[in-house]
């Protein structure tokens, strides 16, 4: 069955890296927006993110900052989240650093709290 979704928008704060028994993942929500002038609405989505996958965007994202995710829809215990699996820059050239290709994980394997 396919399941794959790409996502592109702002952090809404800052990344939040956390360990259970699995390793580090990292949480952080994304707001992405879409209609114009009065009919916009912004939509907020709750993204994990572990192994290195996640560790990279901890270390080159923060609030504000632009972001492609890439992954899976998941159903939490109240919600529904994006499993990430990749991600891309998208800000400014400056902003990238070292990476310009997508950073690939495992999916749930990583220590993902659902």
């Amino acid at each position: 069955m396919l399941n794959n979704i790409f996502l592109q928008g702002n952090l809404t704060a800052d990344v939040d890296v956390k360990e259970n028994s699995k390793g580090k993942f990292s949480v952080f929500a994304v707001a992405h927006n879409y209609g114009k002038n009065e009919k916009k609405v912004t939509t907020f989505v709750s993204c994990f993110a572990g192994g290195k996958t996640g560790e990279i965007i901890a270390k080159y994202f923060s609030k504000g900052k632009p972001i492609i995710v890439e992954g899976s829809l998941r159903q939490g215990k109240s919600n529904l989240y994006i499993s990430v699996n990749g991600f891309h820059f998208c800000g400014p050239k400056s902003e990238e650093k070292k990476a310009n290709k997508p950073i690939e994980s495992n999916g749930d394997e990583n220590g993902f709290p659902f």
